[in-house]
Order: structure tokens, then sequence, then C-alpha cells
């Protein structure tokens, strides 16, 4: 089974009018870790998912959007 996840990390934090230092600040997660993610150049843990889900008052699952998913058998 292969997933294709997306992380929408970017448009929730644009849509509440945070940059990524003040959601940095927020969450105690690292201004660089936070563009990473939005970047795609690193898959966030999920501790990190849950800080920064706590830091933007979402469920932790809003923080991802499934994209495409197949099975391969």
């Amino acid at each position: 089974m292969n997933y294709k996840v997306i992380f929408s990390l970017k448009k929730i934090r644009v849509g509440k009018d945070l940059t990524q230092p003040q959601l940095a600040k927020i969450s105690k997660v690292s201004q660089s870790e936070i563009s990473d993610i939005e970047n795609f150049r690193k898959s966030p843990r999920l501790d990190t998912i849950v800080k920064l889900a706590n830091a933007l008052q979402v469920h932790p699952f809003e923080l991802q959007e499934v994209v495409e998913k197949w099975y391969v058998m």
C-alpha cells in the first residue's frame, strides 16, 4: 500500500494570517523546520504535527490532505 500525502500546513497558516516566525514562536517548532515541511523537504514527525496543530487550533488530521491513494499488489 502506498499513499501520497500533501501537508496543508502553509494553507492553514496563511489562512490564519501567521508568518513562519510567528508560528514557530507559538508552536515551539523551529522556523527552518516549518519551512522544510511546507516546501516538501522534510516529513514532520507525529509530535511536530501535534505541536503545529495545537498552535493553529486545528485537529492534527486537518494538517494533511490525502490527494492520491493506490494499492501496490
